[in-house]
C-alpha cells in the first residue's frame, strides 16, 4: 500500500496535482480535515479493499494535520519495504501554475485543470458520436433489409459480393462507434477518464474508417444496378476520393497548420 501526502501553502497548486495523481490511478482526497486524518490512515491500512492501494491526500502547510501526519506514516511505517512507505511531497511557496504542465498539453486559453480538460474531451467525443451513430445506424438497417426485397435474389454474384461487402463495413464501424459507451461503463467510477478517453478516441476512428468502406460500397451496388459496372465502380471511386478529402486530407491538413 502507499500513501502520498501532497502539502503546501492555499493556492499552490495541491488541487491540479491530485488531480494529475488522480489520472495515474490514485484514489484522491482533498484538504482532509485534521480531525480525520488520523482515523482515515487507519482505516485504509487495515482495509481489505483494492481502492486504498494507493491514496493521495491533500493538505493545508498552515494545518497542522500535515506534522501529524508525516509522523504517523513515518512510526507506523518504518519497518515496511522502501516502496511501501509514504512519500511526503511539499509545494513550493510560489507553488504551481498551469505553466508547470507537461509539455504535450496544448495551452488552448481555457485555464482548465487535466481532469477538466478530459472531462471536456469526453464530451466532445459523445457529441460527436452521437451524430456519426445516427448515420451509421440508419445504414446498416438499411442494408440488413436488402436480403428481403424481392429484386435482391437478381443481384448478379458480383453484386451481391459489393453488398456482402458493404454490409459488413457498416456493422462493423456501428461495433466500434458504439464500443465507447461499453468501455466508459467498464471503468466507471474507477478514475480510469484518461485511458477511456484514449481508448474512444482510437475506436472512433476505425469506426470512421469502416463507415467510410460501407458509404463506397452502397454507392457500387447501387450504381451497378442502376447503371452497371462501369457506372458503378466509377461512382464508387469518385466517392471514395471525395470521403479521402473530406475525412482524411482536409482534417490532418487543418491539424499541421494547428501546430505550425
Amino acid at each position: 500500500m502507499r500513501i502520498l501526502i501532497v502539502s503546501g501553502l492555499s493556492g499552490s497548486g495541491k488541487s491540479v496535482a491530485l488531480h494529475m495523481l488522480e489520472d495515474l490511478g490514485f484514489y484522491c482526497i482533498d484538504n482532509i480535515p485534521a480531525a480525520l486524518l488520523k482515523s482515515f490512515i487507519s482505516h485504509t491500512v487495515r482495509s481489505p479493499e483494492r481502492t486504498y492501494e494507493r491514496t493521495a491526500i491533500g493538505l493545508d502547510a498552515r494545518n497542522t494535520a500535515a506534522a501529524l501526519a508525516h509522523e504517523l506514516l513515518r512510526s507506523t511505517w518504518s519497518a515496511e519495504k522502501a516502496d511501501d512507505r509514504a512519500a511526503f511531497i511539499t509545494t513550493f511557496e510560489h507553488g504551481l501554475s498551469m505553466a508547470d504542465e507537461p509539455d504535450d498539453v496544448v495551452d488552448d486559453g481555457r485555464n482548465e485543470t487535466p481532469m477538466e480538460r478530459l472531462d471536456r474531451n469526453w464530451t466532445e467525443l459523445l457529441q460527436e458520436l452521437r451524430v456519426i451513430q445516427t448515420g451509421v445506424q440508419l445504414l446498416t438497417g438499411f442494408l440488413l433489409t436488402l436480403p428481403f426485397q424481392q429484386k435482391f435474389s437478381s443481384l448478379a454474384n458480383a453484386e451481391r459480393n459489393v453488398y456482402l461487402a458493404a454490409v459488413s463495413a457498416s456493422i462493423v464501424a456501428t461495433g466500434f462507434l458504439q464500443a465507447p459507451v461499453a468501455v466508459h461503463r467498464a471503468v466507471f467510477r474507477r478514475h480510469r477518464r484518461k485511458e477511456t478517453v484514449q481508448f474512444a478516441h482510437r475506436l472512433s476512428i476505425v469506426g470512421i474508417a469502416f463507415l467510410a468502406l460501407a458509404v463506397i460500397g452502397v454507392t457500387i451496388l447501387i450504381f451497378n444496378v442502376l447503371l452497371g459496372n462501369p457506372g458503378g465502380y466509377v461512382a464508387g471511386a469518385i466517392v471514395a476520393a471525395m470521403l479521402c478529402v473530406l475525412w482524411l486530407y482536409i482534417p490532418l491538413r487543418v491539424r499541421v497548420r494547428e501546430l505550425s
